[in-house]
Formats: C-alpha cells, sequence, structure tokens
C-alpha cells in the first residue's frame, strides 16, 4: 500500500494543480493568501473560494464540517498560470503537504490517481516510513485544531473568519477507502 517508502521528487510539471478536485483552505491559508493579494478576508474569500461542506458519516452518527475550497480555474487550479503556481511561496498547506496528504497515502483509488498522474513519483530521494508517519501525524493534528476552532465557532466557519459566506454546497462523504498496514 502507499505507506511503503517511495521515491518522489517535485518537478513543478503542474499536473497535480490540474487534476480537479478540492483544495480545502484552513484558516491560516485565508488569512496568509489575502494578505498575499493585499485584500480584505471577505474580498478573498468572494474571489477565490467556494463555501462546501462534506458529510461524514461513521458508526451511526453524521457530522458535516465546512471548508473554504479554491475555486476552479480555467485549466486547474486558479492559481495556476503557465503551468506554475502564482502563490508558491504562499500555497496552501494542502499544497504544501502534497503528495504526503492521506487522500494519497491511505486510499487507495488517491494512490492509484496520484502514482499514475504524477511524474515526480519514482524519481528523487526515498520518502521513508517515519517521513510518512510524521506526515500524516501532521495533518490529523491540523485537522483535529480546524474542528475544535470550528467547535468553538459553533461550526460556523463564516463567524471562525469573520466573513459572510453562502449557505455551502454540501458533498456527500466521499467514502475514502483507508487501509493501514502497520
Amino acid at each position: 500500500m502507499a505507506r511503503k517508502p517511495f521515491k518522489f521528487k517535485c518537478t513543478a510539471c503542474g499536473r497535480c494543480c490540474q487534476w480537479g478536485g478540492w483544495v480545502c483552505l484552513y484558516p491560516e491559508d485565508v488569512r496568509r493568501l489575502a494578505q498575499f493579494f493585499n485584500q480584505s478576508l471577505q474580498s478573498f474569500v468572494d474571489q477565490y473560494t467556494k463555501h462546501v461542506a462534506v458529510e461524514f458519516h461513521s458508526n451511526r452518527e453524521s457530522i458535516v464540517i465546512p471548508y473554504l475550497a479554491l475555486k476552479p480555474g480555467k485549466t486547474g487550479c486558479i492559481f495556476l498560470v503557465d503551468k506554475l503556481c502564482t502563490v508558491h511561496e504562499q500555497k496552501p498547506v494542502h499544497c504544501k503537504a502534497s503528495p504526503l496528504l492521506a487522500e494519497f497515502l491511505l486510499d487507495q483509488e488517491g494512490w492509484e490517481k496520484f502514482t499514475t498522474e504524477c511524474e515526480g513519483v519514482g524519481q528523487g530521494p526515498v520518502i521513508t516510513r517515519p517521513e510518512i508517519d510524521k506526515a500524516l501525524q501532521e495533518q490529523a493534528e491540523r485537522d483535529m485544531a480546524y474542528e475544535a476552532a470550528l467547535e468553538e465557532a459553533g461550526w460556523n466557519l463564516g463567524q471562525l473568519l469573520g466573513v459572510t459566506l453562502p449557505e455551502p454546497e454540501i458533498l456527500p462523504d466521499f467514502g475514502m477507502e483507508v487501509e493501514i498496514e502497520e
């Protein structure tokens, strides 16, 4: 499975920025990018993001978690121009952490997409199991901190950020099939 060590070196081909899907932003991403563009949070949110919410199901329980996701551009990411990231130095945590993300490392379908589409797989240094485990732990901690902040704000993302948001588009639980090997 994907948690085994693998070789990877980003070739800056821009393919991962063209796959589609969602790049969800943490509040610190929104603040940092708004500052980068010298915009108010509201202006940045209105221009570059979409309010979505993912409905997760587990143990007969359902929870809806709101996110701001980047709006798509014409050929992929809204910040991708001529296969180059125009916000590279300020890019979202999701992008910085890639490919060491649960959506690739723990989900078979995500892993297959990543290894099929990314020309950097099989090149460069080996990413070791401890590096993979550390990245997954950091992602889990970021997600738990995000959810704790949302809970404090009554699960209202607009209140958390101090912006006005439209009703979210509800996305179904994508059913990420997680396989963890010991």
